[in-house]
C-alpha cells in the first residue's frame, strides 16, 4: 500500500487498490476477532493477548485515513474498520487503553461526515463499543464517561451524536449495545451531581443533541427487556436533576408534538405495583398461617425461599425510580407540566397519574412496610408534594378529592415496626409536606375544612407532642446549625396545625397549640410574612433560624434611623439592600460566638450554664457598646479624681482605663473591623487573589471608614499617656460622651452636616473684615491705636487685629477703636464705617451663621419628627397609616406592626430561603428567591394588608346581606300594596251604585239647608 501510494499508478488504479486492501482488512480482521471471542468463551487463556494486536492494527488504519482524506469512501471503510477493532477490544475498562481510544476519536475529527450512508457506514460498527459485557464494570464506565465530555461539549461530533440519539430513540440498536449507551451517558451527568452549573452545561448540551427524547421512548419501548426501560428511567433522572427547565420544556414539546404511550406505560406499572401490594400481603397473611401449621417441619433454608417466592421488592424501587422521574417533571413548580401529568389533552387517551399515585399510596400505607416499601411511601408523598406546590390549584383539588388526608392518617396512626425509625420520622416528614403543600397560596377556608374533617386531629396531636418532647429534650446538646436542621424537620408539622388553626378555629386544634406540653418554644420560632403575588397577598410561614437571636435592637435601632424613607419603594428598597449586610454580620457574629464558646468553661449545672450562655452572647454582641459605656464613666470618673488630687485612686482608675480600652481595641479588631473589610467592594473573593490584590482593594478605602476605627486606639494611648506622662491626657477621654449621648451626636450633626456652607460663610466674613480693614487702614490708620499706644504698624497686624477684636466686640470695630472727636474732618466717615462694620459683620454676617447652624437643627428635629411619625404612625411594610389599622383592622396597628407585617420577620425569612436547599423551596418561596436574584421587592405587600381585606371583605358581606334583607321587605311592602289595591277596586266596583245614591242624597240634603236658610230669613222679614 505504502509502495502504491508513493508511487506513479493512476489515481483509480490506487482507489481500487485502497478499497481492496481496506476490506481485506476489515474481513481479516473479524475473522481473528471471531476466533479470539470462541477461545474467550472456552476459558482458556489467550496465547497472545489480543489488545497490543488491535492497537498496533488501528494505529495503521488511522494512518491510511490520514493520507486518504481526499477519498471519503476508503475513509469511512478504514473508519469502520477502526472502530470494529475499538469495539472488539476485550480490555475496554483499563484506563490507559480508553485515553488511547479518546485520542484517535479526536483524531478522526476531520472526517467528512456530511453524507448519510457514510454516517450508516460509521455508526455500524460504533453500536458494538458499548456492549452490555464490556461495559459491565462501573469504573470502566465512570472512567469511557470521562473520556466522553470533551467529545459531548466540543460540537466537532455533534453529527454523529445526534444520530446515536436518533437510532436509540427508535430502538434500531441491539439492547447491550443500547443498556451500554445509557449507562454511560447516565454516569457522565451523575459524576456532576455535586456541580450545579457544570451539571446544567452537559444536561442541556445532550438536550440540544436530542438525548431528552430518547428516555420517554425506550421506557414505553417493548422491544427491549425491562433492564433497558430501567436504565433509560435511570437517564431521565439525570437528565431532569435539579429541575433544569429547559430540559422540562423540550420533553413537554415532545410530549405536545407525539401521540406518546408513557404515561399509559406509567400507569400500567404504578397499577401494577398496586396488584403486587394486594398479593403480597394475602400471600403473607397465608403465609403466616401455613408457617404455625408446617413451621416446625421447615427448614430455614425452605422458609427463605417461600419468603423470597413473595419478595416485591425489585418492583417496588423501579416504581419508586419512576415516580422520582415524575417529580422531576414538575421540579422548580412547572405548572405546565403539574397539569400534564394529571391530563394529557393532546393525546388520544388521558392518564390521571395524580389518582393512580394517591391508590398507591393508599395501598402501601395499610401494609406492614418494610425499608424498601417505605422508601417508595416516601417517594410518593414527594412526588404529591411536588405536583400540588406553586401552587397548582387543580392537583391540589384532584388530591383533596381523592381523599389524600385519609392515607396521612394511616401514615400518623401506624408505627411501622418493621422500618427504621428515622425512615418512619422521614415519610411523616414527608407527609406532612404534602399536607402543607394542599394549603399553600389558600385564600379560603373550604379545603382547610375538608382537610379537618378527613385528618385524625388526635394522632397528628400525638405525633407533634412526641415531636417536641425530642426537640425540647435534645435542643440543649445541639450547636445552633444543628438547632436549626432538627427544627427545621419538625417545624413543619407545627405550621400545618397552625395553619389548619387559622382557618377553621378548630377546638382540637387550639387545644393542641395551647395545652402540648413545651409548645411554646415552638410558637417562639415561628415566623410568618405576607407577600404580594399575582394581585393578591398570600401568607408564608417558616421557621425562624436561631441565628437571628445574634440581630442586637442597636442594629434594629441603627437600620431604623439609616433607611430612606421618602416613599415606602424606596424604604423597603433600602432595607431590603440593608438585609444583606446584616445577614453578613449575624453569620459573622455567630461564628465568633461559637469561637469565644469554645474558650470558655463548660458547666453541667443548668444555672451556670444559662449564665455562661449569657456572657458569651453578651460578649459577641453588645461587647463593644458595654466596653464603651465603662471607658466614659471611667473617664468622667478619673477628671473628678483629678480635680479632687487623689493620686491613689486616680492610678487604681487609670488601669482599669487601660485595661478597658485595650478590651475594646481588641473587640473592634476582632469582631467589628473584619465585618466591614467583608463589605467593601471587591473583597468577598480577596482571600483567593493573593496579598497584593488585598492591599490593592485596601488603599481604596475611604478615610472616613479608616477614621472611624482610629478612636478606640487614640482613647488606649490617652489611657498609657496619662498614666505614664500626665494625668490631663484623661481630659481628652471626656469627648466619649458625645459617642453615649444622641442628643451631643445631634449638635454635632448640626454642625458637620452644613459643613462647607459654614465654611464659605466664615470665609465671606473674613474677607468682608479684610474690606473693611483696607478702608480703615487707607483713611485713619492713626485710629489703631489704645491707650494712646499704636496696636499695629503694618497692614498684617492691623488685619489680624480687627480679624480678632472686632468680631469679639458687641458693638463691632467701633468699641475696640478710640472714640471719633467732632472736629475732626473725618468724624462722619468714622461713625458712618463704625455702623456699617457692625451692620454687617456683628450683626449679619455673625447671625448668618448661627442662622445656619439653627436651620440645622431645625432640620434634624423636623426629619427625626418626621421620622418618628413614619416609624410608629405607619406600617414599615406596606406603608398603611396607623389610624386606618385602628379603624377597620382587628387589634390594631400595635397588632399589625406586631404579628401580620413584622418588619424583622421579612429579613428572618429572607436568611432563612438563603441556608435552604433551593430543590427544598415551596412556590412561594421559589417565586420571593426569583424576585430577589433580580433585586426585585415587588413582593412586599405595598398598600396591602391581609387584615384590612378581611374587615373589608367582613363589611361587604354585611352591606350585601342588608341591601338583600331591605330589597326583600320592600318587595313584600310593594306585594301587600298591591293586594290592597286590588281588595280596594274590587269594593269600589261593588259599590259603585250605592255611592250615587249617597251622592243625590247629599244633594237634597243641601237643597233642604237652602230652603230652611230662605224660610228662616222670610219670616223675621
Amino acid at each position: 500500500y505504502q509502495r502504491r501510494v508513493h508511487g506513479q499508478e493512476g489515481k483509480s488504479n490506487m482507489e481500487e487498490q485502497v478499497e481492496f486492501a481496506c476490506e481485506g482488512v476489515v474481513s481479516c480482521l473479524n475473522a481473528f476477532l471471531r476466533n479470539v471471542q470462541k477461545e474467550l468463551k472456552t476459558g482458556r487463556p489467550l496465547v497472545v493477548k489480543p489488545i497490543a494486536i488491535i492497537i498496533e492494527v488501528a494505529d495503521t488504519v488511522l494512518a491510511l485515513v490520514s493520507t486518504l482524506n481526499s477519498l471519503p469512501k476508503q475513509q469511512c471503510k478504514a473508519v469502520a474498520c477502526f472502530l470494529n477493532l475499538v469495539a472488539d477490544t476485550t480490555d475496554w475498562t483499563s484506563a490507559p487503553v480508553a485515553r488511547v481510544q479518546a485520542d484517535r476519536f479526536n483524531r478522526m475529527a476531520f472526517l467528512d461526515t456530511t453524507v448519510q450512508s457514510r454516517l450508516d457506514t460509521l455508526l455500524a460498527p460504533l453500536q458494538q463499543k458499548c456492549r452490555h459485557l464490556m461495559l459491565n464494570a462501573d469504573e470502566g464506565i465512570a472512567e469511557f464517561a470521562l473520556l466522553l465530555k470533551p467529545l459531548v461539549m466540543s460540537g466537532k461530533d455533534e453529527l454523529i451524536f445526534r444520530k446515536i440519539f436518533e437510532q436509540l430513540q427508535t430502538a434500531m440498536m441491539p439492547q447491550p449495545v443500547t443498556l451500554g449507551l445509557l449507562r454511560v451517558f447516565t454516569v457522565l451527568l451523575e459524576q456532576h451531581n455535586d456541580k450545579k452549573a457544570a451539571l446544567e452545561d452537559i444536561q442541556c448540551r445532550l438536550d440540544e443533541l436530542g438525548c431528552v427524547r430518547v428516555f420517554p421512548s425506550l421506557v414505553e419501548s417493548v422491544r427491549y427487556e425491562s433492564i433497558v426501560s430501567q436504565a433509560a428511567v435511570d437517564l431521565g433522572i439525570a437528565l431532569l436533576e435539579g429541575g433544569n427547565r429547559a430540559v422540562q420544556d423540550t420533553l413537554l414539546k415532545f410530549f405536545g408534538e407525539v401521540d406518546e404511550v408513557f404515561f399509559e406505560s406509567l400507569i400500567k406499572r404504578l397499577q401494577h405495583a398496586v396488584s403486587l401490594l394486594r398479593q403480597w400481603q394475602q400471600e403473607r397473611a397465608l403465609m403466616k398461617g401455613f408457617f404455625k401449621e408446617e413451621g416446625a417441619s421447615l427448614s430455614e433454608e425452605q422458609k427463605q425461599m417461600y419468603q423470597e417466592r413473595l419478595d416485591p421488592h425489585t418492583e417496588m424501587r423501579e416504581a419508586q425510580r419512576l415516580l422520582r422521574l415524575v417529580q422531576l417533571f414538575c421540579e422548580g413548580h412547572n405548572l405546565a407540566f403539574q397539569n400534564y401529568v394529571r391530563v394529557q389533552n393532546d393525546n388520544w387517551r388521558s392518564f390521571n397519574t395524580v389518582n393512580e399515585t394517591v391508590l398507591l399510596l393508599r395501598e402501601l400505607v395499610r401494609v406492614d412496610m418494610d425499608d424498601v416499601m417505605i422508601d417508595l411511601a416516601i417517594q410518593v408523598c414527594r412526588t404529591l408534594t411536588e405536583l400540588c406546590q406553586g401552587p397548582c390549584a387543580e392537583n391540589q383539588k384532584a388530591l383533596v378529592l381523592a381523599n389524600v388526608c385519609g392515607e396521612m392518617n394511616e401514615i400518623f396512626d401506624r408505627t411501622y415496626d418493621r422500618c427504621d425509625p428515622e425512615q418512619v420520622d422521614t415519610l411523616r416528614a414527608a407527609a406532612t409536606d404534602t399536607l402543607l403543600s394542599l394549603l399553600e397560596a389558600c385564600g379560603s377556608a373550604s379545603v382547610p375544612s375538608l382537610m379537618v374533617k378527613e385528618l385524625s386531629i388526635d394522632a397528628i396531636g400525638a405525633s407533634l407532642e412526641r415531636m417536641v418532647r425530642r426537640f425540647n429534650q435534645s435542643r440543649s446538646e445541639l450547636s445552633v446549625d444543628e438547632q436549626d436542621s432538627l427544627a427545621s424537620s419538625l417545624f413543619a408539622l407545627f405550621i400545618l396545625v397552625y395553619q389548619l388553626e387559622q382557618f377553621t378555629h378548630n377546638e382540637q386544634l387550639v387545644r393542641i397549640l395551647t395545652k402540648t406540653p413545651g409548645i411554646e418554644v415552638f410558637q417562639s420560632m415561628l415566623g410568618s410574612i405576607e407577600i404580594s403575588r399575582n394581585g393578591g397577598i398570600e401568607t408564608i410561614y417558616f421557621c425562624r433560624p436561631a441565628i437571628c437571636q445574634m440581630l442586637t435592637d442597636e442594629k434594629k435601632e441603627s437600620v431604623l434611623s439609616l433607611v430612606n424613607r421618602e416613599s415606602a419603594a424606596s424604604k423597603v428598597a433600602d432595607f431590603f439592600e440593608m438585609t444583606r449586610k446584616l445577614r453578613a454580620e449575624m453569620e459573622f457574629s455567630q461564628a465568633a460566638q461559637a469561637k469565644v464558646d469554645s474558650l470558655l468553661p463548660h458547666f453541667q449545672w443548668p444555672p451556670l450554664k444559662s449564665l455562661r450562655d449569657k456572657v458569651v452572647q453578651n460578649i459577641v454582641g453588645r461587647g463593644i457598646p458595654i466596653g464603651n459605656f465603662t471607658m466614659t464613666t471611667l473617664a468622667i470618673s478619673i477628671n473628678l479624681l483629678f480635680l479632687m488630687n487623689s493620686s491613689y485612686l486616680l492610678y487604681i482608675f487609670g488601669a482599669l482605663q487601660c485595661l478597658v480600652t485595650a478590651f475594646l481595641c481588641f473587640m473592634v479588631a476582632v469582631f467589628d473591623l473584619p465585618l466591614t473589610l467583608r463589605g467593601l467592594p471587591g473583597m468577598q473573593n480577596a482571600k483567593d487573589k493573593g496579598i497584593q490584590y488585598q492591599l490593592y482593594v485596601l488603599r481604596k478605602v475611604p478615610l472616613h471608614v479608616w477614621g472611624k476605627y482610629l478612636y478606640h486606639p487614640i482613647m488606649f494611648i490617652t489611657s498609657v499617656l496619662g498614666m505614664i506622662k500626665s494625668p490631663f491626657f484623661f481630659s481628652v477621654q471626656l469627648l466619649s460622651m458625645v459617642e453615649q449621648s444622641p442628643a451631643l451626636q445631634n449638635v454635632t450633626t448640626a454642625i458637620t452636616s452644613n459643613a462647607r456652607t459654614l465654611f464659605m460663610t466664615v470665609t465671606f466674613a473674613v474677607i468682608v473684615v479684610y474690606l473693611f480693614t483696607v478702608i480703615a487702614f487707607e483713611l485713619f490708620p492713626e485710629d489703631f491705636k489704645r491707650d494712646e499706644k499704636p496696636v499695629c504698624k503694618t497692614f498684617l497686624q492691623c488685619f489680624i487685629w480687627t480679624l480678632s477684636n472686632g468680631l469679639r466686640s458687641g458693638g463691632g470695630l467701633g468699641d475696640q477703636l478710640p472714640e471719633p472727636k467732632w472736629e475732626t474732618p473725618r468724624h462722619n466717615i468714622r461713625v458712618t464705617f463704625d455702623l456699617f462694620f457692625f451692620g454687617c459683620v456683628n450683626i449679619g454676617l455673625i447671625n448668618m451663621v448661627f442662622g445656619i447652624i439653627i436651620d440645622a437643627f431645625a432640620n434634624l428635629r423636623d426629619e427625626r419628627q418626621s421620622r418618628d411619625e413614619d416609624q410608629h404612625r405607619r406600617c414599615f411594610i406596606c406603608g398603611i397609616d396607623a389610624d386606618t389599622f385602628n379603624r377597620f383592622a382587628a387589634g390594631g396597628f400595635e397588632n399589625h406592626v406586631r404579628r401580620v407585617h413584622y418588619m424583622w420577620n421579612y429579613l428572618h425569612f429572607l436568611h432563612y430561603l438563603k441556608r435552604k436547599p433551593s430543590d427544598e423551596y415551596t412556590g412561594q418561596e421559589s417565586y420571593v428567591d426569583e424576585l430577589m436574584n433580580r433585586n426585585n421587592v415587588s413582593f412586599f405587600p405595598l398598600g396591602k394588608a391581609s387584615d384590612l381585606i378581611e374587615r373589608t371583605t367582613e363589611e361587604e358581606q354585611d352591606t350585601e346581606v342588608a341591601s338583600n334583607v331591605s330589597s326583600k321587605a320592600m318587595e313584600e311592602r310593594f306585594q301587600a300594596m298591591e293586594e290592597a289595591l286590588l281588595n280596594l277596586s274590587a269594593a269600589v266596583n261593588n259599590n259603585r251604585n250605592q255611592s250615587r245614591v249617597e251622592e243625590r242624597l247629599k244633594n237634597l240634603e243641601m237643597v233642604i239647608t237652602n230652603l230652611s236658610v230662605q224660610l228662616t230669613q222670610n219670616n223675621k222679614r
